[in-house]
């Protein structure tokens, strides 16, 4: 047989008929298309023994169906957030109390307790399902992580918001910076209020992590770069990391006012810029105000 299916009812039901009959083993198998073992182990696991004389009871169809279906219930991957109380109670706290990552539970958890390991997918599972709300007053369990729930983008997705000038690709930044050897390697980022009113402009040193920056009264383009120019212009120097995003489109300018080269991050990858990245997940979850805005992303 190419492949395996299960039992149904109707076919429970011809193997009680054929066996009240007196058919034998393969007879039933050949008239319901079936293997002999299949048969054999059906009648086995389902006929009851009688407490009175111990000899065996009749095959039922119904309670043999009635006991399959309760089976198949528990059948399949177990989901070891619902089942393992002790290990859902670290997660929810490690997201809630301690800020950390889905990423940094499973490696942390992997190091210092082997025997509750469990993968970023999974938790980001028990978040997506809502199963782990249950651990957070009012508040759904996503708003907990760095990016607060946001769609993470498939590998290979289109970018259809426009597209900016690239003057370099983080692919051609030098191996000094990507190590962290040197100083004057700087990443940036940004961050506004929640009702898109002033915009922290954040540099920090990739070596040192010497933090600068400065609050601007929109996220332009203009704005951002006046900032960037302003923290960096007497510091030592050597690139900038940015993502995408269309207030580093002065790029080119930057690069000819700083006399320095800007590199843009790969679409969707901002741990490539992750120094920063980390510091302005920290101050969103400290709620840092910005000219009496909150800032979030």
């Amino acid at each position: 047989m190419s492949h395996y299916h299960h039992l149904t009812l109707r076919d429970r039901v011809f193997i009680s008929a054929l066996t009240i009959s007196g058919k034998s083993l393969s007879e039933i198998a050949c008239a319901i298309g079936k293997n002999v073992s299949t048969i054999s182990r059906e009648l086995k696991r389902n006929k009851a023994v009688s407490a009175q004389d111990g000899a065996s009871a009749a095959y039922d169809p119904c309670a043999a169906q009635a006991r399959y279906q309760r089976q198949r219930k528990h059948c399949g991957k177990r989901n070891i957030l619902k089942s393992d109380s002790l290990l859902t109670r670290i997660v929810s706290n490690l997201l809630v109390k301690k800020f950390w990552s889905p990423e940094q539970i499973q490696y942390r958890l992997r190091k210092e307790l082997p025997n509750l390991r469990i993968s970023a997918t999974t938790i980001y599972r028990g978040i997506n399902s809502g199963f782990l709300d249950r651990f957070v007053d009012g508040r759904k369990m996503s708003r907990h992580l760095r990016h607060h729930g946001k769609t993470r983008h498939r590998k290979g997705m289109t970018e259809r918001r426009g597209k900016i000038q690239i003057t370099h690709s983080i692919e051609e930044r030098p191996l000094e910076a990507q190590n962290r050897s040197r100083l004057g390697d700087w990443e940036g980022d940004t961050v506004i209020g929640k009702k898109g009113g002033a915009c922290l402009t954040t540099l920090v040193d990739r070596k040192s992590g010497f933090l600068c920056g400065g609050k601007t009264a929109s996220k332009t383009a203009a704005d951002v770069s006046a900032v960037i120019e302003k923290s960096l212009s007497d510091k030592d120097l050597r690139t900038i990391t940015v993502d995408r995003g269309k207030e580093f489109s002065w790029a080119e300018k930057l690069e000819k006012d700083l006399r320095t080269k800007v590199y843009f991050c790969l679409p969707h990858h901002p741990w490539e810029k992750g120094r920063v990245c980390n510091f302005l997940w920290a101050a969103r979850s400290r709620l840092i105000d910005v000219g009496g805005d909150s800032v979030t992303k």
